[in-house]
């Protein structure tokens, strides 16, 4: 195992345990900075009420508990076990807890991206930088919530496959179905998998049989039998969940969803956003590894990244995927020589791995010791800020709000803002349930999409409103609906928080909290009088 020498560190810490930890500080300082959303994506506050409504009855709900809309419908948990582990851990630690546990499974999802790199680079560190650098989109995912979970098992997938291609270690491919069994109900991204583990099949069969003419009976028809049925049974294990095979195409017809166009996370990357453009500058960066390797990439080294990367372009949530295959076969094609001047300087070649021993180039050594203590020194400056980070969370949440709604007993139908019904189902439910909230396959297109117009663009708001009965609603701020609700005259404004606003119905069924803390706008803009949040 490589080792840093000339450090007092690396007399009890290798150089892989460095990275791990590197890479985890990393996610606990991007969701602490708030450059990921952490412990405030409203996503996350559903999830541990899902959780703890299944530890609290010791089954999958039937039919959908939180909204009012939808109360009964039929709605498909298969996060169930992400949400159940997440009130374990919110349970035993508070969110102190969660933020670690997001830190250390997104940690582990980087490192193992790292490890696959480092099977041809042979410098731990050295790879934990070549994943700093190609990292970015991913960290910015980092919040409480089961994806994380499908990039490191993407991970591990594709650290099997490889075991059974590079290194000729095929009994490992019988662990893909026993990954599948846990995947399949943490999180829909075992499609992804799925789809990824026929694509590389499909790829080695073409490349085996098509273009190096390897004949079926010898050793590489084998290894290509061995994937095909290993295939077989991880679509197999893909069943072993609560609702069966019928379950199979669920995270596909979600993705097909005209609704998932609305939502960030779900949209076509916009190259206009910082993150965004990293992954076109790593993208660039890993194209130029490829063409700069020493031998000819072969088709599955071209195939797989160029389709995962496209994945990653049509929908902002697979980019992380992209990352982890980046970041891999980056490792491969530096280890065969891509940019060879650049990396024999710094050592991080094949030739010059094998020429070192355990010794480092010391010129990478110093820059790696450097950034490590840095890094280091930025989590402890975090860490020892941490009850601020809970502070500025606690801020961001719309507390005074559903307190509002709750010390002046608001009566009937309320409508809320899609972004705010994580929070809402976290503070009002079982008493009150939501209008709408971040599970959109439940809600489906023409009520997601439908809500959507009405409150972002203003579109037919007024049928929205009266169609459903609403007696009250809380929007935010800036959308076209808060204005048009305050100029309407028929709902009154009585909450004027900082990204929040309430209107109540004019009418006998509110009429005492509608006397009471009746506001006003100034400007055309939320004023400064009546309740704040």
């Amino acid at each position: 195992m490589t080792r840093l020498r000339q450090n007092p560190i690396a007399v009890l810490v290798s150089a892989e345990m460095v990275s791990f930890v590197t890479l985890i500080f990393i996610c606990q300082l991007v969701m602490q900075t708030g450059i990921a959303p952490g412990l405030a994506d409203p996503d996350y506050q559903w999830h541990l009420k899902a959780g703890e409504l299944i530890a609290a009855t010791g089954a999958l709900p039937t039919g959908d508990p939180f909204s009012w809309t939808f109360e009964g419908q039929p709605w498909v948990l298969h996060e169930w076990l992400f949400q159940l582990l997440l009130y374990g851990v919110y349970s035993l630690g508070g969110e102190p807890a969660v933020l670690f546990m997001t830190a250390l499974v997104g940690g582990a999802a980087l490192f193992v991206a790292a490890r696959l790199a480092d099977r041809f680079i042979q410098r731990p560190l050295a790879s934990c930088l070549l994943t700093l650098f190609f990292c970015v989109i991913l960290v910015s995912f980092m919040a409480p919530r089961p994806h994380l979970f499908s990039y490191l098992f993407f991970g591990v997938q594709l650290g099997l496959l490889w075991r059974a291609r590079y290194e000729t270690k095929q009994g490992g491919l019988f662990l893909l179905p026993v990954l599948m069994v846990v995947w399949v109900n943490l999180h829909g991204g075992y499609f992804v998998g799925l789809a990824f583990l026929f694509a590389f099949a499909a790829s080695e069969s073409l490349r085996l049989l098509l273009v190096e003419r390897v004949a079926p009976t010898g050793p590489g028809g084998g290894y290509l039998a061995r994937l095909w049925i290993v295939l077989l049974l991880t679509l197999a294990a893909s069943g072993v969940n609560p609702y069966g095979f019928g379950h199979l195409l669920y995270p596909l017809t979600v993705m097909q969803m005209e609704a998932t166009s609305t939502i960030s996370e779900w949209a076509t990357l916009n190259f206009s956003d910082l993150k965004n453009l990293s992954f076109v500058v790593a993208f660039m960066g890993f194209v130029v590894l490829m063409v700069g390797r020493r031998d000819k990439p072969d088709l599955t080294e071209i195939l797989l990244p160029l389709v995962t990367v496209a994945a990653g372009i049509a929908s902002a949530r697979n980019a992380p995927f992209a990352v982890v295959i980046m970041v891999a076969y980056a490792g491969r094609f530096i280890g065969d020589g891509a940019l060879l001047p650049l990396a024999s300087a710094f050592g991080l070649d094949r030739r010059s791995a094998e020429s070192q021993g355990d010794s480092l180039n010391p010129r990478i050594e110093r820059l790696l010791n450097g950034l490590i203590v840095v890094l280091l020194a930025g989590y402890a400056i975090g860490a020892s800020n941490s009850a601020q980070y809970f502070s500025r969370i606690a801020a961001f949440r719309p507390t005074e709000l559903t307190n509002f709604i709750k010390q002046q007993d608001l009566q009937g139908r309320m409508m809320n803002e899609y972004g705010l019904g994580g929070h809402l189902i976290r503070d009002l439910y079982p008493e009150r349930k939501v209008f709408i909230d971040g599970r959109a396959d439940l809600y489906g297109d023409s009520f997601v999409l439908a809500n959507h117009r009405a409150t972002k663009q203003g579109e037919n708001w007024r049928r929205h409103l009266d169609d459903w009965q609403i007696d009250y609603a809380v929007v935010q701020k800036q959308d076209a609906i808060a204005k048009l609700l305050y100029e309407a005259g028929d709902f009154a404004l009585v909450f004027d928080g900082k990204i929040y606003e309430i209107y109540v119905r004019r009418g006998d069924k509110n009429g005492a909290v509608i006397q009471r803390f009746e506001t006003t706008r100034t400007d055309g803009r939320p004023g400064n009088q009546g309740v704040k949040e």
